[in-house]
């Protein structure tokens, strides 16, 4: 039986998303070959150290149960570091933006990078997690409104035959 020691944590590929102000602030990081195993923070750096605290945690159930460990999907570890080029006017751009910021130039394209991932969740992700909440999804409330737009409409229109 494998030991806490020996476990690959890096191995398992991990994602980030910023949470917005309804669900708490801060960034959410989810490990996708690991059902239910996420974790949040209040900046990223803490959101993945306590991430990686849940990752070795829900392993370590995997064997205390004697359950085969989930199989990473890449089967690469990432660095967390790699060359972006850009054009100069862009640079200059958001090393401005930084600067107004007050954080350094690093920190705010990782944060842009976080908030521009979050965007690209599933919907269908979206609304299974705000029913879990229980909070209506955008789905529920697009329903809502044809219902309410059908209901003023037979109105209008028991109105004019009558």
């Amino acid at each position: 039986m494998k030991k806490q020691e020996e476990l690959d944590l890096d191995a398992y590929p991990f994602a980030v998303r910023k949470l917005t102000a309804e669900e708490g602030g801060g960034y959410l990081v989810e490990y996708p070959d690991v059902p239910l195993c996420q974790s949040d923070g209040e900046t990223i750096e803490e959101a993945i150290a306590n991430s990686r605290d849940a990752l070795e945690g829900s392993l370590m159930c995997y064997l205390q149960d004697n359950k085969p460990l989930p199989k990473p999907s890449s089967g690469q570890a990432y660095s967390g570091t790699f060359r972006v080029r850009m054009s100069k006017t862009m640079h200059a751009q958001i090393a401005a933006r930084a600067k107004e910021e007050g954080v350094s130039l690093n920190l705010f394209v990782v944060e842009a990078a976080a908030e521009a991932a979050g965007r690209y969740e599933s919907p269908a992700r979206i609304g299974s997690r705000r029913r879990q909440l229980g909070k209506p999804t955008g789905h529920d409330n697009i329903r809502k409104k044809k219902v309410a737009r059908k209901m003023s409409m037979g109105g209008k229109r028991a109105k004019r035959n009558a």
